[in-house]
């Protein structure tokens, strides 16, 4: 089974445009975007389910969303510009660490490869903790967030639009987000797990 990581949370990203190029050429096609298995998940109030957290737990849950929200902010800032420079890299760097950073520059290549770029916005709905790790230097918090990305479209600079509407939906994904260097929370992993 193929999961859909994190890389591709802001609507398929470069994927929608590699996979659609790929698919002109015989080799993919837009199932291949589609996530198998997924299940419902119920949005809820946020507050309600950080009962029983510590006051530090609930500050790094705090810390944790407001990274995943500037995420998706820097990540559709870059992906808008769809170019491959050094300066969407470092952007990049600021808001994903390890294999993520990589799969994400990988992305972003790949588009800028297509000519392509994604243009619109994707919301966080709603987040649910599911661990939360703090100590004096570190920290870990794993949580479920439902983005909206129905407002999204991806483009060849030649002024067509790529028609994936599969790609641009609101999805649920598992998100670990790690505070690291420069005491800055960035995403670490993730993938997608439903619909919302």
């Amino acid at each position: 089974m193929t999961t859909r990581r994190w890389a591709a949370a802001i609507g398929g990203l470069a994927m929608t445009v590699a996979v659609t190029a790929c698919a002109d050429n015989g080799d993919a096609t837009e199932s291949d975007l589609g996530s198998s298995g997924s299940q419902m998940l119920e949005s809820g109030a946020e507050s309600e389910s950080l009962a029983g957290y510590s006051t530090e737990e609930v500050a790094a849950y705090d810390d944790a969303v407001a990274a995943l929200e500037r995420n998706l902010e820097v990540g559709l800032s870059v992906y808008h510009e769809g170019l491959a420079t050094p300066a969407a890299y470092r952007a990049l760097a600021t808001v994903y660490t390890g294999e993520e950073l990589a799969d994400e520059w990988e992305n972003l290549r790949n588009m800028d490869a297509a000519d392509g770029y994604l243009d619109g916005s994707a919301t966080v709905v709603w987040t649910k903790p599911i661990r939360i790790l703090v100590s004096d230097a570190a920290g870990t918090v794993d949580l479920k967030a439902c983005i909206d990305r129905s407002q999204m479209r991806a483009f060849t600079r030649d002024g067509g639009e790529i028609g994936n509407e599969g790609a641009f939906k609101r999805a649920v994904f598992q998100v670990t987000i790690d505070l690291g260097k420069g005491h800055t929370w960035r995403v670490a992993g993730g993938e997608e797990i439903g619909t919302c």
